[in-house]
């Protein structure tokens, strides 16, 4: 569960929003790293692209600073990064992963 201030909830949702708008920033970034590393961007195109993801990324900071949300931005980030390691390790379990000779391929403690 994403814990948000009641007293603050605006900085609350706020903080949320800026948190998917810095995911969706991330998955972008990464598909951009792949299509430059599999050499299907020229030069100019790569160029852009770094331009437009430093842009974006100086944007959402200065944004979060205006607001005054950086903070609760980063807390519900580690939530969030905190409830997706559990169901990732939940699903883990559930699935029983092994390491191709029947042995668990992650300790789960």
């Amino acid at each position: 569960m994403i814990d948000v201030e009641q007293d603050d909830l605006k900085k609350g949702l706020l903080g949320l929003v800026f948190a998917l708008v810095e995911i969706i920033q991330e998955v972008l970034a990464h598909t951009a790293l792949d299509r430059v590393e599999r050499g299907s961007l020229t030069d100019e195109e790569v160029e852009r692209i770094g331009n437009a993801m430093a842009d974006i990324e100086e944007a959402i900071a200065e944004l979060k600073d205006q607001l005054g949300i950086t903070e609760a931005t980063r807390e519900i980030r580690d939530q969030l990064d905190d409830l997706v390691g559990d169901l990732v390790n939940t699903l883990i379990g559930v699935k029983g992963v092994t390491d191709g000779q029947g042995r668990h391929a992650v300790n789960l403690g």
